[in-house]
């Protein structure tokens, strides 16, 4: 998936890379050599989320039940993937009030879950910030779609 390269707070130049085969750190190698990364060493941020040292390029990166995904843009970007399950308790820890009609299904529970992974991730803060302190409906710059058993989600700019 790719859409035209522009500018800040807008839609990033963006590829997804999914594998069933490869680890987390082997995918992240195989997209950093395709996208002609030089130097691949990792630095961490305050909240531990990895960026490049040379700053060429953003990605992120997630796993779920021996799936692999990896996005890369050319802003900052945040990316999920969750297998579809349900926890009824966790969605009362992470979804507001208004979300939990939604959340009450193993489908609207992995959507609503991956949403707020990719916002944490692509904001930098982690799990930290708390997801129950995100309201789904108002992420602007995230998008989730479905593929086999599974939800993923990206989210740019963190908003």
């Amino acid at each position: 998936m790719t859409s035209s390269n522009t500018p800040t707070n807008t839609r990033p130049t963006l590829k997804i890379y999914v594998s069933d085969c490869l680890s987390s750190k082997e995918l992240l190698d195989q997209v950093l050599t395709r996208h002609h990364v030089k130097d691949k060493r990792l630095r961490y941020g305050a909240n531990g989320k990895p960026y490049l040292k040379s700053g060429e390029l953003y990605f992120s990166i997630s796993h779920s039940a021996g799936r692999t995904i990896c996005a890369v843009a050319d802003q900052e970007i945040g990316t999920d993937i969750q297998k579809i399950t349900y926890r009824p308790r966790v969605a009362r820890r992470i979804c507001q009030d208004h979300e939990l009609a939604e959340a009450n299904s193993p489908a609207g529970f992995t959507r609503l879950w991956a949403l707020k992974e990719s916002f944490v991730k692509a904001n930098g803060t982690g799990l930290a910030y708390g997801l129950k302190n995100i309201d789904s409906h108002k992420l602007k710059t995230a998008k989730c779609w479905r593929l086999d058993d599974f939800f993923i989600a990206i989210c740019y700019n963190g908003t």
